[in-house]
């Protein structure tokens, strides 16, 4: 959302001609996010019991280890569709949007793995996101943690966070290259 709204605001060109690393730029937006995150959802944490009779914080401990992945994952997302705004323009936007309405279903949030056809299952199954929501139900029904759900969640987030500071830094070196980036927003 940050690169997007510096997109709209037309100050896409001065994030860059600022004299700010790569890795700045990447950490920044990480933190401005998460405090954005923490604004929207230490509301409804306090709202949710209640309104609704259901404590999230009932999780305890593996709610934090639970939301730190989710957080990860969601940084990884961010790099990946910042990387492509950044190749390819503000056409790229409408992919940034449909992005978390594609990866909703498969990431199985609201009904578990089972109910997937095999054929997706297998697709999900390389989402930390199954792992997460899994790991979420299971200590809400079941009342223990599964640390190897946890575990994998983890392992994959890894994997496609590296991917994408990679792609993130390649995305910007060849948008360099074309002389995209002085043109965004415009």
């Amino acid at each position: 959302m940050l690169f997007l709204e510096e997109i709209w605001s037309r100050n896409f060109t001065n994030l860059f001609i600022a004299p700010l690393k790569l890795k700045e730029i990447i950490v920044s937006l990480i933190f401005t996010a998460l405090i954005r995150t923490l604004i929207g959802l230490v509301p409804a944490i306090i709202l949710t019991s209640p309104l609704f009779g259901v404590s999230i914080l009932k999780l305890g401990f593996p709610l934090l280890i639970l939301f730190l992945s989710l957080y990860i994952f969601g940084i990884t997302l961010g790099l990946f569709v910042s990387s492509g705004l950044m190749r390819f323009g503000p056409s790229f936007e409408n992919i940034a949007w449909s992005s978390l309405f594609l990866l909703a279903p498969l990431g199985c949030i609201y009904y578990p793995i089972e109910i997937l056809p095999n054929f997706f299952q297998i697709i999900a199954k390389g989402l930390p996101l199954v792992y997460i929501f899994d790991e979420t139900r299971n200590i809400l029904l079941n009342g223990f943690v599964n640390y190897e759900n946890i575990k994998q969640a983890y392992i994959l987030n890894l994997i496609y966070l590296l991917s994408g500071i990679a792609l993130f830094y390649f995305s910007f070196l060849r948008a360099r290259v074309k002389g995209t980036l002085i043109n965004m927003g415009e």
